[in-house]
Formats: C-alpha cells, sequence, structure tokens
C-alpha cells in the first residue's frame, strides 16, 4: 500500500471527499508516483476552486471549463471545441 503525503494536500486532506478518494487510490496499490500525480491534480482543481469560491462538489460545467482553460494558458496551449451537430454524416464524404 502506498503512503499518502498528507501535508503536500492540505486542502485534499480538508475535503472528506477528495481524501477519501485519493486514500482509495493508495489502497489499491498505484505507484508512488501515480498518488503524488493524482495528488498534485486534485490540489490544483480545489485551489482554482477555491480562489473563485466555487463548491467542487456543486461545480457547473462552465467552472469545469474555466479550470481547463486555466490549465491550457499556464502551458500555452490551445483549446479545441468538438461540436456534435446531430444528423450529420458521420463519414469521411462528410469533410
Amino acid at each position: 500500500m502506498t503512503q499518502v503525503r498528507w501535508e503536500r494536500y492540505p486542502l485534499i486532506a480538508e475535503l472528506e471527499p477528495a481524501h477519501a478518494w485519493l486514500a482509495l487510490q493508495a489502497n489499491l496499490g498505484l505507484a508512488a508516483n501515480t498518488i503524488d500525480a493524482y495528488g498534485r491534480a486534485l490540489e490544483g482543481y480545489l485551489a482554482f476552486s477555491a480562489a473563485r469560491g466555487v463548491n467542487p462538489a456543486s461545480a457547473t460545467r462552465d467552472h469545469v471549463a474555466a479550470y481547463v482553460r486555466d490549465l491550457a494558458s499556464r502551458f500555452g496551449l490551445p483549446i479545441f471545441t468538438f461540436v456534435d451537430t446531430q444528423g450529420a454524416f458521420p463519414g469521411i464524404g462528410a469533410e
């Protein structure tokens, strides 16, 4: 079992569902580096949510989209949007 270094993730340690989720991942025997990556990512999301006064448990689609935009801007990545149009032909001939 991998030990979670809770001192690295104070926001996760405070929020019971997040704490339980990361503890479960560790109890499943995932690698220490995987637990660390999950912890850093979740801690970052919780910090983003707290800075905007959003409860992560009731986050809207718009809030999650704002987080993705924030991540993309930090790493200088473009964001692509795919639109699913009902009734559109999905084959290569439609392009």
